[in-house]
């Protein structure tokens, strides 16, 4: 991969900080980026910020959203660890009489925790793609669009 392609995807994973809670999300499914510590996560974002240009003042509002947006969703992701554990208890646990209904039940509770995470990750995307300017905004749709699984490099690896 050259260098400047694999800039842009490290800028588009930092970009608007939308991959940022998905990286906190480590287990089964999991991001290609999940479990990236806290300095990663900085990294990605500074790399994001370089290639889209932002000013200093859209780099500490981004910040601040992606910082808020992590808090809120770091007891989901607690959450989501204790019921993927809960999962593998149970299949380990062998066949029981509400195997079925126990393992919907926690694939339920998964889902309504996905969701939540799902939404504190949309509305982060959404005020961090307000503070940028529209040449930013067009950069980071070519980067968002190389970068779709199934289309260039990210394909590969999603």
């Amino acid at each position: 991969m050259t260098h400047r392609l694999r800039l842009m995807t490290y800028a588009a994973v930092g970009v608007v900080g939308a991959g940022l809670l998905i990286a906190q999300t480590a287990g089964f499914g999991q991001h290609p980026m999940a479990g990236m510590g806290r300095r990663a996560i900085e990294n990605h974002l500074e790399r994001a910020a370089a290639f889209l240009e932002l000013t200093a003042d859209q780099k500490a509002q981004a910040r601040t959203i992606v910082d808020g947006a992590l808090t809120q969703a770091q007891p989901l992701v607690a959450q989501l660890k204790q019921n993927r554990d809960a999962m593998a208890r149970l299949v380990q646990s062998g066949d029981s009489a509400q195997f079925d209904q126990q393992l919907q039940k926690l694939a339920d509770s998964q889902a309504a925790v996905l969701s939540k995470l799902i939404v504190i990750k949309g509305k982060a995307f959404s005020q961090v793609w307000a503070l940028l300017t529209p040449d930013q905004r067009t950069k980071a749709e070519q980067l968002h669009k190389l970068l779709q699984p199934g289309l260039g490099p990210a394909g590969l690896v999603h």
